[in-house]
């Protein structure tokens, strides 16, 4: 069930980041694989690095686990924009 629930979630995100990146993206399924990725990347560095601040410990969560695929998103994009789609 969980499995399912990660493909979904997958999916959708892929679905949505296509939407908003059109031509500078990867597909949905490639996006929403990145975007999952980056999350956990993003809080595996949080919590393997970051000292845990008792007052906001969930702000830095929540940063973290969105600003690290937005970032890997742009970076990503940019290099396919410059670099794979050569006309």
């Amino acid at each position: 069930m969980m499995m399912l629930m990660i493909f979904v979630v997958t999916l959708g995100l892929g679905f949505l980041v296509h939407s908003i990146m059109r031509d500078v993206g990867f597909g949905p399924i490639a996006n929403g694989i990145i975007v999952v990725v980056a999350v956990y990347l993003g809080l595996y560095v949080r919590y393997r690095y970051f000292w845990n601040a008792p007052g906001n410990e969930a702000a830095i969560t929540v940063l973290f686990g969105g600003a690290t695929p937005l970032v890997a998103l742009y970076i990503l994009g940019m290099f396919n924009l410059r670099f794979l789609q050569r006309k």
